[in-house]
């Protein structure tokens, strides 16, 4: 009998459904399951983590402890609106949405926004936190070519390139299971309806370190978003939101990739799409639905191998991004 080696290989692109952001809470894995009737391939969280600025709380995420009269715009508070990165807390929220998404075999998909200050000690202790379970994608301080942050804010490209770096080589030397993920938004390029290499600050002065050096990339792209939300709604005064079409953002998705593969001395890697949805505010019910469909169905035929993963953003959502649509009403009060 004679024995030989064989690869095997996913061709499919990993399905991956975010749950919880500035824009809703998490949702129970177990009733998204179901509602669904089946579970995702990968679960994404997004969490925030800036222990030693006096205004986060690891309990409460900055906008309920901010009065609400001082923000106009979704990105005005002191750190990102998402859960605190509270995994060491005795009831731990982070530690428990981990646990209940790993108990139906989903792959952990964590964004976390970073305080570039952290110590190494601080980094080597969030990936020995993870390393328990599994495998684990690390998106880190993402959408790093956009200006709303506060890493962005208050660094240079290249100070949160080197951080990322950082990041990297210290989770190597922690955990074999956690596989960092670069990030950025192609959104900036709807308007100008092309892709502008500046605005994807990659030189080698800039986020080329951490685009080099990262396990996986990825791109944050909308086929339509209403970014002005909740404080502005869709009008066509309104300068909040863009309307694109989904053959325009197939356009974009590919034309970064692959300005990210020239950036990166012509060696690709694996894509994931971390942020996708259309904007029922935009577009309406029907067509959020035929957009969704319309990617997805190209998707099923298996011929993006580069494209490792899709992230619809997100199943219960307070505005229209969502699968599920939440009350923000009941949310604030």
């Amino acid at each position: 009998m004679k024995f030989s080696q064989a690869a095997l290989k996913r061709k499919k692109t990993r399905l991956i459904l975010s749950n919880g952001s500035e824009r809703s809470d998490f949702v129970p894995i177990d009733e998204i399951f179901t509602k669904l009737g089946r579970i995702h391939d990968g679960i994404q969280i997004l969490k925030t983590y800036y222990p030693h600025d006096p205004a986060w709380s690891p309990c409460h995420k900055i906008s309920e402890i901010t009065a609400k009269k001082n923000v106009n715009y979704a990105w005005d508070y002191e750190y990102e609106d998402y859960q605190p990165f509270d995994i060491w807390e005795e009831n731990s929220t982070t530690r428990n949405e981990i646990e209940a998404l790993k108990y139906y075999g989903a792959d952990l998909h964590i964004t976390l926004t970073l305080d570039l200050s952290l110590p190494d000690r601080e980094i080597a202790s969030i990936a020995q936190a993870l390393e328990p379970y599994g495998r684990v994608f690390l998106r880190i301080n993402h959408e790093a070519n956009g200006n709303w942050f506060r890493f962005s804010r208050q660094h240079t490209y290249r100070e949160v390139s080197d951080f990322f770096v950082r990041c990297h080589k210290i989770i190597k030397n922690n955990s074999a299971n956690i596989y960092t993920v670069f990030n950025l938004t192609g959104d900036f390029f709807v308007n100008e309806g092309m892709v502008v290499d500046r605005f994807l600050h990659l030189g080698s002065d800039s986020l080329r370190g951490a685009l080099n050096i990262a396990d996986y990339w990825s791109i944050d792209k909308y086929v339509t978003l209403n970014y002005g939300w909740p404080f502005q709604e869709v009008t066509e005064r309104s300068a909040m939101f863009f309307r694109k079409s989904v053959e325009q953002w197939w356009r974009l998705v590919e034309e970064t990739y692959l300005k990210m593969i020239w950036h990166n001395h012509l060696v690709a890697k694996p894509l994931f799409i971390n942020e996708f949805n259309s904007d029922s505010d935009v577009d309406g019910y029907e067509g959020q639905a035929m957009n969704i469909a319309s990617v997805y169905n190209r998707l099923s035929k298996g011929e993006f191998e580069w494209l490792a993963g899709i992230t619809l953003y997100q199943f219960r959502d307070f505005g229209g991004l969502g699968l599920e649509k939440g009350n923000l009403r009941e949310y604030t009060s």
